[in-house]
């Protein structure tokens, strides 16, 4: 039979908006997952230089949140993960020519919408020194604000000032419910590689009791970090719940996406799984919300980005 999820009441009061910055490329530039995966250096150097150029400018604590003041939430939580979910350009990968513009969105959650300015001050930056090592100059040529459904409207065009930015709002409890499809098995594929680390050690061939973990403390940790909210009192529901969930079909495999020399390559895990059993309907709202957030190390900055449809 069709499965069907319940949503959180709270998630009704947990916002979001996405962003559409259209970059165009000054010199021609090969746009390789590499490149984009690797955009925290850059930037973080970006935002260094603004810090520099005008004290007192935050823009630093865009990508290195301070620690949650209660002693409990810090350690259940850890350091809070930057507020901003790059989304893989899937389909702009590739050699760039000159004057092309490729769409980068951006999700901005919670009080992290607040921040929409700087990060896009921080953006502009970025692409006078290059998008990746120094190559790819880019300009923003305009901005657009996705709603609910899908639908983009004009936010910013150049020339026009950079603030203030006004998007339209999402609220995760009416995201979930267009989500809310009849099926009677899922897939979940990994778009870019999900590095997945357990006591330190990347998890190469991981069960789906395995990753699932890393949705939860994901979720958990960004609701609470730029929400507010503590939906969960005992995990251990949820991953009962997930050892419930029947693995139809399992693809998955590790794909390097950089070379180190001398060291071990970097990578992680592709491919699909597809998931049934009653188990699913308890947690499906935590992984559709893992869609929207990425997991496992380097989630914020475009990997471990998964997509979930039902299974044909």
């Amino acid at each position: 039979m069709p499965l069907d999820f319940n949503i959180p009441e709270e998630l009704y009061r947990a916002d979001f908006c996405r962003l559409i910055f259209h970059i165009q490329f000054s010199d021609s530039f090969d746009l390789t997952p590499e490149a984009f995966l690797r955009l925290r250096r850059g930037l973080l150097q970006a935002a260094k230089d603004l810090a520099s150029d005008s004290p007192g400018c935050l823009a630093l604590q865009l990508f290195e949140p301070e620690l949650a003041t209660d002693p409990v939430a810090r350690r259940r939580f850890q350091r809070p993960a930057p507020c901003f979910v790059l989304v893989p350009p899937i389909l702009s990968f590739g050699a760039c020519s000159a004057g092309q513009t490729v769409p980068l969105e951006v999700l901005f959650f919670g009080s992290g919408m607040s921040q929409l300015s700087l990060f896009f001050r921080t953006l502009k930056r970025l692409g006078k020194q290059g998008l990746f090592l120094g190559k790819g100059p880019f300009g923003v040529r305009m901005v657009d604000s996705l709603d609910a459904s899908g639908n983009g409207q004009l936010l910013w065009d150049s020339g026009e000032p950079d603030e203030p930015l006004s998007p339209a709002v999402n609220h995760c409890g009416w995201w979930l419910e267009n989500q809310a499809k009849p099926f009677e098995s899922l897939q979940l594929s990994f778009v870019t590689p999900a590095r997945l680390l357990s006591n330190g050690r990347p998890l190469f061939e991981p069960e789906f009791e395995q990753i699932f973990p890393f949705i939860l403390r994901r979720v958990t940790s960004m609701l609470y970090a730029h929400c507010e909210l503590e939906l969960i009192d005992d995990p251990m529901v949820f991953l009962n719940a997930a050892g419930e969930v029947e693995v139809v079909a399992r693809s998955l495999k590790w794909e390097d996406w950089r070379t180190l020399s001398g060291r071990q390559d970097l990578g992680g895990v592709t491919g699909r799984l597809e998931l049934a059993g009653s188990g699913l309907s308890d947690i499906l709202w935590i992984l559709h919300l893992g869609s929207l957030l990425q997991i496992g190390k380097g989630a914020s900055y475009g990997a471990g980005c998964f997509q979930l449809k039902p299974a044909s």
